[in-house]
């Protein structure tokens, strides 16, 4: 009881006692043991039905809406009860603005007895501190009784249990039974609702929980103490077949929906979220900002994050360019709440989203981004000499993963040029040349169709993918006359032709028109890549052996030439 009593000094005592700068209205001081003295507002005065719009002399078939509640139902003029005080006023907030009176002109409907009293709790007690009786709780008959006192009600609000978290015991739900018994939580609104169907059998009754709150600056009750309290009234509707409004998930924000004064009242925004609940049973739609993914890399992505949105919750985007002062994209409505956008050029711009849901209802925000653009860089050209080939790579800088490279040779003997790889998402690239000097060329293309490129000289010693990787020359250690060979790096699958030519340098030189003197064909071989020929000189002197090598289509992939002397 130590928590009980803690807590009931720190809720029921503020709750009741304290003034309200804003809006409070005292009302007559009376007995509290007095419940009969009640100040019934001038519309439930005799003679005074024209005040809420309502022609006395007209039949009126709008249904009633009766309340039954706390200090978050009350509004000067409104409601009855003479002590302590009405929390809401017409200095504060407009009687339409309340949820209750919101919910009741929304549907067409009029209003029978506001019954709230502030402060008050579901339950009661032998010495509860708040200084109220057992007549003044919501499961007390008297106030229930009261709720027909301006026509028998239609629909019934009951909104109670936010002052009896952690103040009074919770208490067991004893399905039917313990009926009148109001000293534990359960046990208490078990009975209000017993009650409630007992003297209104016809009536609709609608149950609302306690709202996520903060009042840590003056109590220690927590929003698990909220969670206790909600559920048991949900528990408790459930089994009773009545239905129920779970403010817990209206989104009502712990500081910004309240009132200053206490952070426990809802303000005119708590108020709407309330109504939107009991309306609609589904939180109001409410925006809570574009929230920017990505800015990089030339591409912005953007979330409109909104409160109650669901999978029919459609979503328009569309971008300002600061500026050419001017709306520059708007996008087909979709259930798309992510967008994704590539500036044209760097800028300040605006991105703006309206959500629209099932109701109909719209929201919209804005976001300003600055955007700055990274060009396509070429940063360095690299290359890696291979046994048959030249790996060559390009290191770049760009916005976008699509970039594409393409490579280009230009043979500076030749004068001609030739596309090592065309178009690609790859930075290397393999090059097969033959010898001799070139550029190479390499260019890269971002998404957008810009290109930079790149040129350096490049001289190839060798022919690729095939080159004459050894020769030799010198007397034939197994007999007569000389020893000739030449071997190859590859030989694919022994296609390659093998050639050997020797040319007599006297006799090239004296003008002989037949100077070569030797040649052995093209020649395959069964295995290897090294062809032998033996040859005897005719005479000493001055003699060129020629190498050649062709593929399988009698095209001279390499050849090298020999001078030497016998």
């Amino acid at each position: 009881m130590n928590k009980v009593i803690k807590h009931v000094v720190s809720i029921s005592f503020l709750l009741c006692i304290f003034f309200f700068t804003h809006s409070t209205v005292l009302a007559e001081e009376s007995s509290l043991e007095d419940t009969s003295q009640i100040n019934f507002p001038s519309y439930m005065r005799e003679g005074a039905a024209a005040e809420l719009g309502t022609n006395p002399q007209t039949q009126d078939d709008r249904k009633i809406v009766s309340v039954l509640g706390d200090s978050i139902g009350t509004y000067e003029g409104y409601t009855p009860w003479n002590i302590f005080y009405y929390y809401y006023c017409s200095q504060y907030m407009d009687v339409s603005e309340t949820w209750w009176m919101h919910y009741i002109e929304a549907n067409n409907m009029k209003l029978g007895v506001n019954e709230s009293l502030g402060g008050s709790k579901v339950a009661w007690w032998e010495e509860d501190p708040s200084g109220y009786n057992s007549k003044q709780c919501m499961a007390a008959e008297e106030r229930i009784e009261r709720l027909d006192d301006n026509g028998t009600p239609d629909i019934i609000l009951f909104f109670g249990g936010t002052n009896d978290i952690a103040s009074t015991v919770l208490g067991e739900f004893l399905p039917g039974e313990n009926i009148g018994d109001i000293s534990t939580f359960k046990s208490a609104y078990q009975t209000a609702l017993v009650r409630l169907k007992t003297h209104y059998p016809s009536a609709q009754i609608i149950c609302l929980t306690p709202y996520y709150r903060d009042i840590s600056s003056w109590s220690d009750t927590t929003n698990e103490d909220v969670d206790l309290y909600a559920n048991s009234i949900i528990e408790i509707c459930q089994y009773y077949g009545i239905q129920y409004v779970d403010l817990r998930y209206a989104d009502i924000d712990e500081r910004e929906d309240m009132c200053k004064s206490d952070y426990l009242h809802v303000n005119e925004k708590g108020h709407h979220k309330i109504w939107h609940m009991l309306q609609y049973n589904q939180p109001a739609f409410v925006s809570k900002g574009i929230n920017i993914l990505q800015n990089d890399k030339n591409i912005v992505r953007a979330e409109y994050q909104v409160y109650g949105a669901s999978e029919n919750t459609e979503y328009q985007w569309q971008v300002y360019d600061c500026n050419a002062n001017s709306w520059i994209l708007c996008t087909d409505w979709s259930n798309n709440s992510v967008f994704s956008y590539e500036p044209e050029k760097s800028g300040t711009y605006w991105l703006y989203c309206t959500a629209k849901n099932a109701l109909g209802e719209t929201v919209s925000g804005v976001t300003g981004i600055s955007v700055v653009l990274q060009p396509i860089v070429i940063d360095g050209v690299c290359w890696l000499y291979q046994e048959t080939e030249i790996q060559i790579g390009v290191a770049y800088s760009a916005s976008s993963s699509s970039s594409l490279v393409r490579w280009q040779s230009y043979n500076l003997d030749t004068k001609k040029w030739n596309i090592i790889s065309d178009w690609n998402t790859g930075n290397w690239s393999s090059w097969k040349p033959t010898k001799g000097n070139y550029w190479l060329h390499v260019e890269v293309k971002d998404d957008k169709g810009k290109i930079v490129s790149h040129t350096i000289n490049f001289a190839v010693s060798r022919n690729y993918p095939v080159y004459i990787n050894g020769k030799y020359q010198g007397p034939n250690p197994y007999g007569a006359g000389w020893l000739i060979g030449v071997s190859s790096n590859i030989n694919p699958k022994q296609n390659y032709q093998y050639e050997l030519l020797i040319l007599d340098c006297n006799k090239y030189v004296s003008g002989d028109p037949n100077p070569w003197i030797y040649g052995t064909g093209l020649q395959k071989l069964s295995s290897g890549t090294v062809f032998w020929t033996t040859w005897n000189p005719p005479h000493n002197g001055y003699y060129w052996t020629y190498f050649r090598i062709y593929d399988e289509h009698d095209i001279l992939v390499e050849d090298q030439c020999y001078g030497t002397l016998f």
